[in-house]
């Protein structure tokens, strides 16, 4: 668990964890040079119990924190959870049993994951989540469909020979937030996937998440891309647009919906013509309109009402509800496959 000046959140997120009904774990907190006494928090809320070390280093990003962690980490599984992420208590139960009954092929299991506010409580709509299992790099190279850093478990030894997360994505972009997605597809070159098809990890969603700078978070998004295209060339060459698009779809989203209108106007603009530039033709592709089709489908999900506390709700996917747009989705990535 990764934290920097999270005092205020890590203690629901700890107790989420501790409270597994797998129990045979240990909790590794890496506090990256937190000044708000994040330390002391975790030692009070942890008491004597054993399972729980605090491991410290200056402020070096999060990525060398997962990495430290990792170094540390004595079992054959390892799951990185964000400091203001929850677990359902069953989340590491039906994850371990799952990697254990898979071949050694299969490094990740992955589980859905529902969007949560600063209180907890879901924030709607559940939207159609893919159940992506064996090779998933194409699907993958489009979108993280896996979410978050909060929601794999991976082997160990699969994490540590690809590398581990990427310290060089921070240094050549400035920016983070694309780490996860990184070793994801490092992983997926090399192993075959997994998925608990139930909403298990808690991603919590900070107000104002886009007044941050949004240069070196695309700068980092692109450096990620970049080196993964390098280690696999053969890799469809329209997924490198196209996840661009998927990308400022959902900023442009998330914009909107805080009510950046400037901010949101000016993405529009410079995403239109950057694609516009790599591709004039793309309004005419086949691949678009089914693009558009599949968020007309997903829009259909938009009114669903809030099932209140993460922890004690039971999110039930409408599997047929979600069929359509699933099926678009894959309709997709076919087009883009050829």
């Amino acid at each position: 668990m990764p934290v920097y000046n999270g005092a205020h959140v890590i203690v629901d997120s700890l107790e989420s964890v501790l409270s597994q009904t797998h129990q045979e774990i240990e909790v590794l907190v890496v506090d990256d040079g937190s000044t708000d006494g994040t330390a002391e928090v975790v030692r009070r809320a942890v008491g004597s119990d054993p399972r729980v070390r605090i491991l410290s280093q200056p402020n070096r990003g999060v990525a060398r924190a997962r990495n430290y962690g990792l170094e540390e980490a004595n079992g054959a599984f390892v799951a990185f959870v964000d400091a203001d992420d929850l677990w359902r208590q069953d989340k590491l139960a039906k994850q371990t049993a799952s990697l254990q009954q898979a071949g050694p092929d299969v490094a990740v299991v992955y589980t859905w994951y529902a969007h949560i506010d600063q209180e907890g409580r879901v924030i709607p709509p559940i939207r159609p989540k893919p159940a992506y299992r064996g090779n998933v790099l194409v699907p993958l190279l489009l979108q993280n469909f896996i979410g978050n850093a909060s929601t794999p478990l991976m082997r160990t030894s699969a994490v540590k020979r690809v590398g581990g997360y990427s310290v060089d994505l921070l240094k050549n972009s400035g920016g983070q937030g694309f780490e996860d997605w990184h070793l994801y597809l490092k992983l997926a070159i090399s192993y075959d996937f997994e998925v608990v098809g139930e909403f298990l990890t808690g991603y919590r969603q900070s107000p104002g998440t886009m007044s941050r700078d949004i240069k070196p978070f695309l700068k980092n998004f692109r450096e990620a891309r970049r080196d993964i295209w390098s280690r696999c060339p053969d890799a469809p060459r329209k997924l490198h647009l196209w996840s661009e698009i998927y990308l400022m779809s959902w900023i442009l989203g998330r914009a909107w919906a805080e009510r950046r209108i400037a901010l949101t106007m000016a993405l529009a603009v410079r995403t239109v013509f950057r694609i516009v530039l790599r591709d004039p033709l793309i309004a005419f592709r086949s691949e678009t309109r089914t693009f558009y089709r599949y968020v007309r489908e997903m829009s259909s999900n938009q009114h669903e009402s809030s099932p209140g506390g993460f922890l004690a709700s039971e999110l039930v996917p409408d599997l047929e509800r979600w069929r359509r747009a699933l099926e678009l989705r894959n309709k997709l990535l076919g087009e883009l496959n050829r």
